[in-house]
């Protein structure tokens, strides 16, 4: 019964980890996509930059979580929180679900 509940943990933490890599990606290429026009145009390139660093926060913690390691834990909460402000809506379910699995496996992490 131990090495079912066990499988289960490590399936869902690894739902965790691609989707944070997932996550991560959308952010890092919604960056640059906003970014690219914004130099261009002479305006503030503030928000880009920081949603290519949450794109940064979310690979470093997808990579983390495949470590099985708390601070990537911790990343992934805190990212997933700031990346409710991505442009793309799917920021919103992505960050949620990123935030209940992280939560649902934290025994699991070192």
């Amino acid at each position: 019964m131990e090495q079912v509940g066990t499988a289960k943990k490590k399936s869902t933490l690894n739902i965790s980890i691609i989707l944070c890599w997932v996550l991560g990606v959308l952010n890092l290429g919604g960056g640059i996509s906003i970014g690219i026009p914004m130099i261009s145009a002479n305006k503030p390139i503030f928000f880009p930059i920081a949603i290519f660093i949450i794109g940064i926060g979310l690979c470093v913690a997808g990579y983390g979580l495949r470590k099985r390691r708390k601070y990537a834990g911790t990343l992934s909460i805190v990212f997933a929180l700031l990346a409710f402000i991505s442009p793309p809506m799917i920021g919103l379910l992505l960050g949620a679900l990123i935030i209940v699995f992280t939560v649902i496996n934290w025994k699991v992490l070192n």
